[in-house]
């Protein structure tokens, strides 16, 4: 992932305007793993803002990333995911927990990629929300926002079973195949369907078991 140093500045009319590099909003209860994500982040070139809550996050530069605590049960999981997606229409969210069904519940509410955290710091877990914030700031750039994230599966899944590490992978790329799919097709369901080649029917049903809906983000 290239830094902040590495991008070259921008002419404008009036002369050459300052990149931005991309912004993340790391929102963790604990204030280690959001020192940790904030440090290992900002090393990278990132723009990180560091807080305690979602409803702390007010006023703040143009926001690519949002990196959000999940470890909770399932239902929890899956309220903040929504309150989220709500408020941040065409950011990319980072949900991170450490439970299985947490994290599926979280791909289920919107988020658009889900990190296993184990219980000590992990590289494969900045690396992931890194390489979303370079996603989402391209994006951004491009005038193209939320225009669906690339499929990834975190280094941190081979620390579960075969079982679970399938279910998140799967309901992983499912989930970013069909809002692209959509976004494609400009939300028709019949051009979708016939692009992915199924059943318009059996798409819908595919596309709601991970979240998709008619205007899905």
């Amino acid at each position: 992932m290239s830094t902040a140093s590495e991008r070259k500045p921008v002419a404008t009319g009036t002369g050459l305007a300052k990149v931005q590099p991309p912004h993340v909003a790391v929102v963790m209860r604990q204030t280690q793993w959001r020192s940790f994500l904030s440090d290992a982040l900002s090393a990278r070139g990132v723009s990180v803002t560091s807080l305690a809550t979602v409803e702390d996050l007010v006023g703040s530069a143009p926001l690519d990333v949002l990196v959000l605590d999940c470890d909770t049960t399932s239902r929890r999981a899956e309220l903040l995911v929504t309150r989220a997606r709500e408020r941040f229409p065409l950011v990319e969210l980072v949900a991170v927990a450490t439970g299985v069904d947490a994290l599926h519940a979280c791909l289920v509410a919107g988020a658009d990629q889900i990190v296993l955290r184990t219980d000590t710091a992990d590289e494969s877990l900045v690396v992931g929300i890194a390489a979303a914030a370079e996603h989402a700031w391209r994006g951004r750039r491009n005038g193209t926002p939320g225009a669906g994230s690339a499929v990834v599966f975190p280094p941190s899944l081979m620390n579960l079973n075969y079982r679970d590490a399938k279910l998140l992978a799967m309901a992983t790329f499912e989930r970013c195949y069909f809002k692209s799919v959509l976004q494609r097709s400009d939300f028709n369901w019949t051009r979708a369907a016939k692009h992915a080649g199924l059943d318009r029917s059996n798409l819908r049903r595919a596309a709601r078991r991970v979240g998709i809906g008619s205007k899905s983000k």
